[in-house]
């Protein structure tokens, strides 16, 4: 659906509908004076033609009262008119993407949806349709209809009960906006009273235009849906400004038994009521009986309910935000337009992505994977999948598991190196992979790599590119666990409480994480150390366009950009950890650089993959919702699959960049170890002022002179 008007259209709908509304407005003004003999407008005649109105209105009810009494007694203690204007109704939030895609309309489920409208555009077809059905008189009469209240008092005298109250647009209007709810849905006499005074009083208060405004924009037309612009939507995806006449018949009859005409359930009958809207339209000669001949003979293109809801997920959680930001009354009674960071062709390739791979992880016993990418700039969401299918139950397919804690693996071994280069450590440290046992609580712990072999003396470079456990533990024990938690906590990381025992498996993912917030805290890795807090908000206008709070792009420096880039060097170095993945794993890009690393649950529970360009950063899970043991795999036979499609797709079109070398970094020879050097690279990045001081090469002792054999005597 097209979501920007064409300002043209608008132009000459509103043209259209005044020059409409004109004619209407002068018929109303003569037939008012001849049906009730007076202009009841002049102030002097305004109480007489009010109590000569009430008294009519009550007798024809069978009311054995004067109309004075009567008035007194039933206008005793009701609301205001004025009320009209001044109370809160409540609204839908309109949930679009960046560029003006419709997500949603979300609203109260104690409610519905609804988006108030002004009458000038709102479709002739459906103003003209409504007053057939609902109110032919509506120009005329002072807020009541006397043939209507007649008819309906000779149907409820015939049937010894009310069946049939003759409500005008005006007492409708009365009745819903300001009677209390349980009066409201009142079957009596006096409720009818009550109701006819207030829209005398509405009637005198405010113009037709205003009333009928009011009226197609809070009558519940059914499926949730409360006035015609949440109408038009529900049923045709379009604006209540682009319905045609066979669309606005067939909504205007909705209103008396929604449930009744719903087209979805009784199609056949919604189809007759929309007939006999048709029929009034021409017998009321609102439109010439050929145009109604063709609106019947039109198909009809109803939409899909369940399409409507665009990235499920992120519909939710963004729901679920601005509750928590404005509360719940203010949401649902401001009109919110909420225009999200989303991609919406990014998602949609991201829910592909991630919908065909999971097919073919049966293999390793894994049902479900999500997928959430972030701007790096701005803390915008791109895309979030929260499961493989929002509406597979089989999978808990709703559960949104980037928002979910689940084990990150080795992929939070980043956040704890990079909290060691801040305590004199390098790339090109040296630690042991080796066997051994670490004091933990009451016992030892004794941690593994994930193949279960040892490699000795190794670079922290090799060691993180490769994903070995144990050098991580030993960095950790090192540092100390306090220093990685605040780090964790610097960067967005809520889980790391401080007053909380974690110990050393914190760096291989002994503690759970939120998805969502990890992927948050490598965009502070792709940002050069600066986080921005994580939001699906661009901008959030009220109903009436004022604006509420527009995304601001600045961030907090929690990193110094040269600690960052000595990570992102390692993350970027295919080459360091080609010895346990191979040089053309997922974990590369064919046209850019990026960084990226894996994480796997010891438990086999969870396998992950995060990694970013300098544009864009992207994580991944895989496994099962309920949290069942997958059968085999990791993180790069899984979600890396998943991570790479999603990344080309996401970085396409965009300028290749490197990631800049910030001041502070320098390049230096690696020292030499004993025993030789430790396998790979001559240099390495390091922070200035850091850069270790080599030994000198020991320089072997001159050979002594060879020994002269004695001579013989």
């Amino acid at each position: 659906m097209e979501e920007k008007r064409s300002s043209n259209h608008g132009d000459s709908n509103r043209r259209a509908m005044s020059l409409w509304l004109l004619r209407h407005k002068k018929a109303r003004s003569r037939r008012v004076a001849r049906s009730l003999g007076r202009d009841y407008r002049r102030e002097e005649n305004r109480a007489t033609v009010f109590k000569l109105a009430a008294l009519l209105t009550f007798l024809v009810l069978g009311i054995s009262t004067i109309g004075g009494m009567a008035f007194s007694v039933y206008s005793k203690d009701l609301p205001s008119p004025e009320m009209l204007a001044s109370r809160k109704v409540f609204q839908s939030v309109r949930i679009l993407d960046r560029n003006g895609v419709l997500l949603y309309e979300a609203f109260d489920p104690e409610t519905g949806r609804r988006t108030s409208v002004p009458l000038d555009t709102i479709s002739q077809n459906m103003i003209m349709a409504t007053l057939a059905i609902e109110d032919a008189s509506f120009f005329e009469n002072p807020g009541f209809d006397i043939k209507g209240v007649v008819r309906a008092a000779m149907l409820n005298a015939a049937s010894g009960r009310i069946v049939s109250g003759g409500s005008t647009i005006t007492q409708q209007v009365a009745r819903n906006a300001l009677l209390a709810d349980k009066e409201r849905q009142e079957q009596t006499l006096s409720r009818k009273a009550k109701e006819a005074i207030l829209a005398f009083q509405i009637n005198q208060e405010f113009s037709k235009e205003k009333i009928l405004e009011t009226y197609l924009n809070e009558v519940y037309y059914g499926n949730m849906a409360y006035g015609v612009e949440a109408a038009a939507y529900t049923y045709f995806g379009k604006h209540a400004s682009d319905l045609t006449l066979a669309e606005s018949a067939m909504i205007a009859g909705f209103v008396s038994a929604p449930s009744d005409y719903d087209p979805y359930l009784h199609p056949e009958v919604a189809k007759k009521r929309q007939s006999h809207v048709l029929d009034l339209l021409a017998k009321h000669k609102f439109v010439e009986p050929e145009v109604v001949e063709q609106a019947r003979q039109e198909e009809l293109k109803f939409v899909d309910p369940l399409v409507q809801l665009r990235a499920p997920h992120f519909v939710m959680y963004v729901r679920e935000e601005l509750e928590k930001k404005f509360g719940k009354e203010f949401t649902y009674t401001s009109g919110l337009v909420v225009t999200t960071t989303l991609d919406y062709d990014l998602q949609q390739a991201g829910e592909k992505i991630v919908k065909d791979r999971v097919a073919t992880f049966k293999v390793y016993g894994a049902s479900n994977a999500a997928l959430v990418s972030l701007d790096p700039h701005t803390g915008g969401i791109l895309a979030m999948v929260g499961s493989a299918d929002y509406y597979d139950d089989k999978i808990d397919g709703s559960v949104n598991v980037t928002t979910n804690l689940r084990s990150p693996g080795s992929s939070i071994k980043p956040i704890m190196y990079v909290a060691a280069f801040a305590r004199g450590f390098s790339p090109s440290s040296i630690v042991l992979d080796s066997p051994g046992s670490f004091a933990m609580g009451a016992g030892t712990y004794t941690p593994r790599n994930y193949d279960g072999g040892f490699r000795g003396p190794i670079t922290i470079r090799r060691a993180l590119a490769g994903s070995l456990n144990v050098p991580a533990i030993r960095t950790l024990n090192a540092i100390g666990v306090p220093a990685m938690i605040e780090q964790a906590k610097q960067m967005g990381i809520t889980t790391f409480k401080p007053n909380e025992y974690f110990g050393l498996p914190l760096t291989v993912g002994g503690v759970e994480v939120k998805i969502l917030e990890e992927v948050g805290a490598y965009s502070v890795f792709a940002a050069q150390g600066v986080k921005h807090d994580i939001t699906p908000f661009l901008t959030i206008t009220d109903g009436k366009g004022n604006n509420i709070q527009t995304l601001d792009p600045r961030g907090t420096q929690v990193i110094e950009p040269a600690r960052v880039y000595l990570i992102t060097s390692i993350l970027t170095d295919n080459d360091s950890r080609a010895y346990v993945f191979g040089p053309n794993s997922p974990l590369i890009l064919p046209d850019r650089p990026v960084a990226a690393k894996t994480g796997t649950s010891e438990n086999l529970v969870d396998f992950l993959t995060m990694g970013f360009t300098p544009d864009v950063v992207t994580g991944v899970w895989v496994g099962n919702t309920d949290g069942r043991k997958m059968s085999s795999g990791d993180g790069v036979n899984t979600a890396a699959k998943i991570w790479h499609d999603f990344m080309v797709e996401a970085n396409k079109g965009l300028p290749v960049k490197q990631f800049e070398r910030p001041p502070g970094v320098v390049e230096a020879p690696v020292c030499e170890q004993p025993g030789g050097k430790i396998a790979g690279r001559t240099t390495d990045v390091f922070i200035e002022g850091q850069v270790p001081v080599c030994q000198p090469k020991p320089q072997p002792a001159a050979p002594a002179e060879p020994a002269q054999p004695d001579k013989l005597q």
